[in-house]
């Protein structure tokens, strides 16, 4: 008996029981054909469809300030996200889900970075730029990376 498995994303296996390993997000059928020894062929449409969905970064901006600083509320939005880590882009860090952040100095730009992974290692990563000074800090722009 023969086994030739098509996992939809253009790799295939001969072997009875194959492991595979989906590299990209999406939808992907999964077909199986099995020669016997009379060499009459089976072909096996999978009823169920494999889905594939890596994390995705995202956040939204919760900001106060005050005459001295700014007090920044960072609220993760992202998506099938297991672990999380910010650069606040003034030389700190987190590794909380949402953490709150307080910039001490006014510098004119802040660029902050979420990176986001899920339990396989897939990771997504945004960056958001804030302005702040002694008024409250403005999102000027979002780019997804």
């Amino acid at each position: 008996m023969s086994f030739h498995w098509d996992f939809g994303d253009g790799e295939t296996s001969s072997q009875e029981f194959p492991s595979h390993t989906y590299l990209h997000p999406g939808v992907y059928s999964v077909f199986l054909e099995i020669t016997d020894s009379s060499n009459r062929i089976i072909e096996v449409h999978l009823d169920s469809i494999v889905r594939v969905s890596g994390p995705t970064a995202g956040f939204r901006v919760i900001q106060s300030t005050n005459c001295e600083q700014s007090i920044v509320t960072f609220v993760d939005t992202s998506r099938n996200a297991s672990q999380w880590f910010w650069n606040f882009g003034d030389s700190t860090t987190s590794t909380l889900q949402s953490p709150v952040h307080t910039y001490q100095s006014f510098q004119s730009n802040y660029i902050i970075t979420q990176t986001v992974s899920d339990t396989l290692g897939c990771t997504s990563t945004i960056s958001t730029s804030i302005y702040s000074n002694s008024q409250e800090p403005v999102l000027v722009t979002e780019t997804d990376v």
